[in-house]
């Protein structure tokens, strides 16, 4: 299970969620629009809602992946190699919650193959782009307001122990990059240092996103320890230089270098549910509420509130 902040804003005025959720998000990933990888493989979204779970609402459904299997070789009951021409469709599937009070996200995976984290968001970037595409055609000939663009910035939720996995046998951090992209009715991190990045940097300049850069910081804890209060407002990328070496080909060593992503230091967790995640979104709802970090308060709970009222009507 994939733990993240579903960071997303529409438009020049960077508005939250539930701003177009009813009318733009929903639709749009209802709207059976694929996700074109190749001629053989495509993602989708299915049966997206809001539903209430405990007096709380999220937003629930589920990504598929749309795959064609060729199969040329296959063992015979005697394990010897044979020839063989089939062409299997396959759809692994992964279920998603989005908790609406504050924006966290889970996504389970059915199997191994399930769409991921990446997968969802490429997936929601093209639905978003496609049907706002098809009804901004019909609003402008109608001469409706139009739909806002969507600005997309999905972060996995980082743990501690990842942070300090992934660090462990790092010699030195050459670069740490931090990416700041629009909040989602979301304040805080470094100490507030962010929301000044955000307001004097980022809106001044009109910028849709923004890059701070820290090059061959002396620290290593000190960069561990601006990842952990960043409070998953930032995109996290590593250079890094390893403890241990690599062999060049003629048997000398040289330095192993690498990269960290925001991935790598993002949290996931095993999770009992029943095979049929479609039918199993209780059990999945009661798995998060034991997840301390996909209940942390934000601003947002103010337009949640407001969201809540507004559908009781």
């Amino acid at each position: 299970m994939y733990l993240a902040n579903f960071n997303v804003t529409f438009g020049s005025k960077e508005e939250p969620l539930l701003t177009w959720l009813d009318e733009l998000v929903i639709p749009a990933m209802n709207s059976g629009y694929k996700r074109e990888v190749s001629e053989k493989l495509s993602y989708l979204f299915q049966n997206v809602q809001v539903s209430e779970y405990n007096n709380e609402l999220v937003l629930e459904g589920i990504i598929i992946k749309d795959k064609t299997v060729d199969i040329y070789n296959q063992l015979d009951e005697k394990s010897s190699l044979i020839d063989t021409d089939q062409h299997l469709n396959t759809a692994p599937y992964s279920a998603f919650m989005i908790f609406l009070k504050n924006h966290r996200m889970v996504l389970v995976k059915r199997q191994s193959e399930s769409p991921d984290l990446r997968s969802f968001s490429a997936t929601l970037i093209n639905s978003i782009k496609e049907y706002r595409r098809e009804q901004n055609k019909i609003r402008k000939e109608n001469g409706e307001t139009l739909l806002p663009y969507m600005i997309c910035g999905i972060k996995g939720i980082k743990s501690e122990a990842n942070i300090e996995e992934a660090l462990k046998d790092v010699k030195r951090v050459r670069k740490l990059t931090m990416k700041i992209l629009p909040q989602n009715n979301e304040v805080g991190g470094l100490y507030g240092i962010i929301d000044g990045l955000q307001n004097e940097v980022r809106k001044r300049s009109q910028s849709k996103a923004l890059r701070v850069v820290v090059t061959s910081p002396e620290s290593k804890k000190g960069v561990e320890d601006i990842i952990k209060s960043t409070e998953d407002l930032v995109e996290i990328s590593l250079d890094v230089e390893y403890e241990d070496e690599d062999l060049n080909f003629d048997g000398s060593k040289r330095k192993r270098m690498g990269k960290i992503k925001d991935s790598d230091i993002s949290q996931t967790m095993d999770i009992q549910v029943p095979d049929d995640l479609k039918e199993n979104k209780q059990e999945i709802y009661n798995s998060c509420t034991k997840i301390d970090s996909l209940h942390v308060e934000t601003t947002n709970i103010i337009d949640y509130q407001k969201y809540v009222e507004k559908h009781k009507l």
